[in-house]
């Protein structure tokens, strides 16, 4: 149903999203399914839009409008992020002629962002301890994932050659590696990937195509795989490392243990700072069939 703070209408669709981004959270790292926990997240959901429509609001009161070079130079890092202007606009869904409206956006943020930073600015230093404890609490965020290593030999079906002749190819490659025969040479010979792609280094999973993963990250190292397809052709691997998973000593993860602790600190913050704003916040809901009234805005304006 609509809510509305502040005498602000929020659209329902703000509330849609930040639901199916928690759902979709938990989905993937609680095991979750369907629906049984659908309330629980809609009431995060709202609580979190809630939130944040608070703390903007206090930003909007209390931090001063950022300078237009503080703003072009936050829109040229979000450029960057994407990979360049056009993969920028292309994510945003916008015309280079709308840029203004991310502007005013990144003003709001940077003024968020900017009361955060206050909220903090006062405290002490975490010291050693804290920052010890809090490393081993969080120890799965400075754990290394698993990373494999394979050499690789593929090779894609052209009007040159059919599917059957290619099998029949790479079935004689594979027999060859069994007997012992050089992995690389014969990458060299049969795979139209370039020789640069033979050693396709270490990686994680997520990294490569799917099939080449769920090949690479079921075989022991030096064992050869069989003969297997993906969308652009055949292929074979051999497993050449396993690098286990590992969590970095805390000497050289302690710049990223600060910052995270940093960033912990300044969530509670503002929660307890949304805690105080909601002691005189008004917030309603309508009635469902009352709909959206002129003038709605959403949560992040």
């Amino acid at each position: 149903m609509p809510l509305i703070i502040n005498g602000r209408a929020i659209e329902d669709a703000v509330l849609d999203a930040e639901f199916s981004q928690i759902k979709s959270y938990h989905e993937r790292t609680s095991n979750v399914s369907c629906c049984e926990r659908d309330p629980e997240f809609r009431q995060t959901a709202r609580e979190n839009v809630v939130g944040r429509v608070l703390l903007t609001e206090e930003a909007l009161r209390v931090i001063d409008p950022p300078a237009a070079e503080e703003v072009d130079a936050a829109l040229e890092r979000l450029k960057t992020e994407h990979g360049g202007e056009g993969h920028f606009y292309a994510a945003m869904g916008i015309a280079p002629d709308q840029v203004g409206l991310v502007k005013q956006d990144l003003e709001v943020s940077l003024r968020v962002n900017k009361l955060l930073e206050r909220l903090v600015e006062d405290e002490a230093e975490p010291a050693e301890p804290e920052l010890r404890a809090f490393y081993e609490e969080h120890i799965a965020s400075f754990t290394d994932p698993e990373q494999r290593r394979a050499s690789h030999i593929s090779k894609g079906v052209s009007r040159m050659a059919s599917r059957e002749g290619l099998l029949d190819e790479f079935a004689a490659v594979r027999e060859q590696l069994m007997d012992g025969g050089d992995f690389e040479a014969l990458a060299k010979a049969h795979s139209d990937r370039g020789t640069d792609l033979v050693d396709l280094g270490l990686f994680r999973r997520g990294d490569l195509p799917e099939e080449v993963e769920l090949v690479a990250f079921t075989m022991r190292v030096g064992e050869i795989s069989p003969v297997f397809s993906s969308s652009v052709g055949l292929h074979i691997v051999k497993l050449t490392e396993i690098k286990p998973s590992a969590a970095r000593p805390f000497e050289g993860a302690r710049d990223e243990v600060k910052r995270m602790f940093m960033e912990q600190r300044k969530r509670e913050r503002a929660q307890e700072l949304v805690k105080r704003l909601e002691k005189t916040a008004v917030v309603e809901e309508l009635p469902a069939e009352v709909g959206q009234e002129d003038g709605e805005v959403s949560a992040m304006h």
